[in-house]
């Protein structure tokens, strides 16, 4: 997702078939401008991995952004509390490894 904001999420729905996902890595660090909600229904996410760190001076990830991904269902990791986030998979299965600073 990198930074892509609501127009490319739009685009994405618009020129894409299915785009259901088990695991979203939030666009542009849970700012306002993206994870629009119609997004956020068809990926039908189980995770949601919000890349920011413990502080923003942009004040990522905004509350709305969180809310509407916690109400979709998905599990909200945010990287600034739960440090680095790895998934693996084999296309059936999904496993989640956290790795956190010894310092938090």
């Amino acid at each position: 997702m990198g930074d892509l904001e609501a127009d490319g999420e739009r685009k994405l729905i618009r020129d894409s078939g299915e785009i259901a996902a088990d695991v979203v890595k939030a666009g542009h660090h849970g700012s306002r401008t993206s994870s629009i909600q119609n997004f956020i229904d068809r990926t039908n996410a189980k995770f949601v991995v919000i890349s920011v760190g413990r502080t923003s001076p942009f004040g990522h990830p905004h509350k709305e952004v969180v809310e509407r991904w916690s109400n979709s269902g998905a599990v909200v990791l945010k990287t600034g509390e739960r440090g680095a986030v790895t998934f693996v998979t084999d296309g059936k299965s999904l496993d989640m490894s956290r790795y956190l600073d010894a310092e938090r």
